[in-house]
């Protein structure tokens, strides 16, 4: 699993619709992350709990923009899975990218398209789906402007609810 996809939602003034895919480097192992320090990527719906440009990330390694996820989301809290500082970045390297596996949990992009991701991201409003496949992903726009995203991870169907206002508006349910 060290190359995903994550797709951009974008609200429209008829709803939510997919407006972007972006092909990403995963973290250096395989599999889905469980724990802190195991150097894999997390699957599932998140939001961007900042968002931080060069002179605000760590080092050079992040890339121009680096965006923090909300990882563990209740989701992954429910099937007791550890971590934190899972961030979308982007990086200078572009060999970095070659064997898809630069990192180690977070989630890489060439630095042209952190940029596209960046202008389409709000702090704790842009949900962001990271996956291998979306075959699973059914994203629904209802009449309340609010968005549902369908998903199955594992067998564990759940839903992600939004306003498009801040996360305490955001429902993460499992679904039976």
């Amino acid at each position: 699993m060290n190359e995903g996809l994550i797709k951009l939602i974008e609200q429209t003034s008829d709803g939510k619709k997919n407006t972007s895919t972006f092909y990403a480097s995963f973290g250096e192992k395989k599999g889905r992350k469980k724990k802190e320090g195991d150097h894999r990527t997390p699957i599932g719906i998140y939001f961007a709990t900042n968002i931080a440009t060069r002179g605000e990330v760590p080092d050079e390694s992040y890339g121009a923009v680096a965006i923090p996820l909300n990882y563990p989301n209740p989701i992954d809290q429910r099937s007791k899975k550890t971590g934190y500082g899972i961030w979308i970045h982007g990086t200078d390297n572009i060999e970095r990218l070659a064997d898809k596996s630069a990192s180690r949990g977070c989630i890489v992009l060439e630095n042209k398209e952190i940029l596209k991701l960046y202008k389409n991201i709000h702090a704790n409003k842009t949900p962001i789906i990271v996956t291998n496949s979306f075959k699973d992903v059914k994203i629904l726009p209802n009449i309340c402007k609010t968005q549902e995203i369908s998903a199955i991870d594992k067998g564990l169907r759940y839903k992600v609810t939004s306003s498009g206002r801040p996360a305490s508006n955001v429902l993460y349910q499992v679904l039976d």
